[in-house]
């Protein structure tokens, strides 16, 4: 499907790959990060701190990942 399209074309489409990958992974590792800690505040029963852990992983994972 590739082949129909010329060269600048692919480029672009592997620059793009190229810079979207490592934010992708950092996103995903920061927002993974989150869970376990979410899981331990839940069962310690601080429900009041979930939101803020939640929240503050969202704002890093946008900071560093943006």
């Amino acid at each position: 499907m590739s082949g129909s399209y010329d060269t600048s074309a692919l480029a672009c489409v592997s620059i793009r790959s190229y810079i979207w990958s490592p934010v992708f992974t950092g996103l995903s590792g920061i927002l993974l990060a989150v869970s376990p800690i979410a899981a331990q505040l839940l069962g310690e029963k601080m429900n009041r701190e979930i939101s803020s852990v939640v929240m503050h992983g969202i704002y890093q994972a946008f900071i560093i990942g943006g």
